[in-house]
């Protein structure tokens, strides 16, 4: 099984794993600015940026919805040629044959109709704050719907779970969820670091 270890990933070529990546499968990007930087500390994690990957055709698209744009589906290549060795790719583990990756990937398309949730990150890093995450109560019920747009790894852990039928993260609402959260969730499974 392996193992994500940020100090000596598994480096390989698009080119050479393009073929094998499944739809429903995660992106999770590492940072170089200063933002990603506050949001990887902020969450406790290496990853700054969550996103999708769906089968289009035969390449591979990107969705997801990234703060200053929104949603968007955008070519894998254009992105591993952006940001060559911080791409780390997810699969969804074997002991969850019951996801569905296309209708993951299908609701994710859905969601990136909507605008960056910038409330949601707001109200996300205000959580972990001492004393002022009392002012929220602690729930796990994903059924509790908001009407604010979703932030990257709100929409991937909500396309997981109503399109691809995995929660990722059970015992945290969907509109709790970091990219560190992702990073470590007992459904996926690292498969490779993109250049």
């Amino acid at each position: 099984m392996a193992v994500f270890d940020v100090s000596n990933p598994h480096l390989v070529s698009l080119q050479d794993v393009e073929p094998s990546i499944e739809s429903g499968w995660i992106a999770q990007y590492r940072g170089t600015g200063f933002i990603s930087r506050w949001i990887e500390y902020g969450t406790g994690g290496c990853h700054s940026h969550s996103a999708m990957l769906r089968r289009n055709g035969g390449g591979v698209d990107v969705l997801e919805i990234r703060e200053w744009i929104g949603g968007r589906a955008t070519p894998l290549a254009s992105e591993v040629e952006r940001y060559p060795g911080m791409i780390d790719v997810f699969s969804v583990d074997k002991r969850f044959p019951e996801y569905r990756g296309p209708l993951a990937a299908r609701y994710m398309r859905l969601l990136t109709g909507n605008d960056y949730g910038y409330l949601g990150v707001l109200k996300l890093g205000l959580m972990k704050l001492p004393l002022i995450r009392r002012l929220w109560p602690f729930d796990t019920d994903d059924l509790l719907r908001t009407n604010a747009a979703p932030f990257c790894s709100h929409a991937v852990c909500a396309a997981m779970r109503l399109g691809g039928n995995v929660d990722p993260v059970p015992r945290k609402r969907d509109d709790r969820v970091s990219p560190n959260d992702l990073t470590w969730s007992c459904a996926l499974f690292y498969e490779f670091t993109l250049t």
